[in-house]
């Protein structure tokens, strides 16, 4: 646990040293995730309504145009995310003459940490299904869904599913330095830290409930600007995340301490 926290501090400690450079480096990705959400509240909220209230009858009427609409605003703020990401990642990670020349990437780089983060949304998508599996059976176990045992037991889910994320996410670092690194060496690099990296996980998970409930506390739970909080406060714990990815590869790959 104590090295878990080593990791968030430094990772934390990393955005906050110069909030000014943070913000100006993840600036560009920021904006094309908050315009692409006001974009969508602001253009198509009837259809983005019925979408969140899973009314199938009124989504049956949407016209096509509104789908597509929602759908290349959806890319633009996944691009958007990219885009943060990978400029934080560079931020923090090159050296020397070329960190100023090189800091914004080149669509190559963009294009392939974007393949790889896919690649790795589907391996993310195919753990999942063990995870879950186990779930059930344990739920089964403990006397099926409900109750106190089924929070926990999706509590323990949340943690493994981002500890085998974690596992495999050091690729993205590397997919932003222009290497290619693939998921299987991601798996093996970040095998020495496997344990801290669980304690992150769960430390991260809990930031993150801590951050949904206190959200949803004090702002609107409905209409635009629930969707827009909603949106900041995936964008926090995003940059945290990758935060938390930079130092691991930082400290794994490149052998820089956490200090």
């Amino acid at each position: 646990m104590t090295f878990g926290l080593s990791i968030i501090a430094h990772a934390l400690r990393m955005l906050i040293h110069e909030p000014g450079t943070t913000f100006r480096v993840i600036l560009p990705g920021l904006a094309m995730v908050l315009a692409s959400t006001i974009a969508v509240t602001t253009l198509v909220p009837d259809t983005l309504a019925a979408i969140a209230a899973s009314d199938t009858d009124t989504i049956l009427t949407i016209p096509p145009s509104d789908i597509l609409l929602m759908l290349a605003l959806g890319l633009s703020g996944l691009l958007g995310y990219a885009l943060m990401a990978i400029h934080w990642h560079r931020h923090v990670l090159l050296n020397g003459p070329e960190r100023a020349r090189d800091l914004r990437p080149g669509w190559g780089v963009i294009a392939f940490y974007v393949w790889r983060a896919f690649t790795l949304a589907l391996v993310q998508m195919l753990t999942a299904v063990p995870i879950l599996t186990a779930l059930s059976i344990l739920a089964s176990l403990t006397g099926g869904p409900g109750g106190g045992g089924s929070v926990i037991l999706g509590v323990v889910g949340g943690i493994a599913f981002l500890w085998v994320a974690m596992r495999f996410s050091v690729t993205l670092p590397a997919a932003a330095m222009g290497e290619r690194m693939g998921l299987v060496q991601s798996w093996i690099v970040t095998a020495p830290l496997s344990g801290p990296i669980l304690a992150v996980a769960a430390l991260l998970s809990l930031l993150s409930v801590f951050m949904t409930v206190v959200a949803s506390l004090v702002f609107p739970a409905t209409g635009a600007g629930a969707l827009l909080l909603e949106t900041c406060v995936f964008l926090a714990e995003g940059i945290i995340f990758v935060s938390v990815l930079t130092t691991l590869y930082g400290h794994l790959v490149e052998g820089r301490p956490l200090s």
